[in-house]
């Protein structure tokens, strides 16, 4: 019982990261570094709410930094989901 239960909860930690061809503690860090830059992001957008003349453009300009990051880490990747029926790409 005790294998099958650390087996089980190991899938949740390492099934997601091995996915996108990172480790537990890579996408850990990956995940934590961008939720801060969103979390900072989101603080600007509020302000900007309010003060429409601060902060133009930093949550869009964070969204798309993270975006192109994500992208670019990946674009040589080929998921199982991204392949076609014909076995394309």
């Amino acid at each position: 019982m005790r294998r099958y239960l650390r087996q089980h909860l190991t899938g949740h930690f390492t099934g997601h990261p091995a996915s996108v061809v990172e480790t537990y503690t890579q996408h850990l860090g990956r995940a934590l570094r961008s939720s801060w830059s969103l979390a900072v992001a989101a603080v600007a957008c509020t302000v900007h709410a309010f003060v429409p003349a601060l902060f133009p453009s930093r949550a869009g300009d964070t969204v798309n930094r993270l975006h192109d990051e994500i992208r670019d880490l990946h674009k040589d990747d080929v998921r199982a989901d991204d392949v076609h029926t014909d076995g394309t790409a």
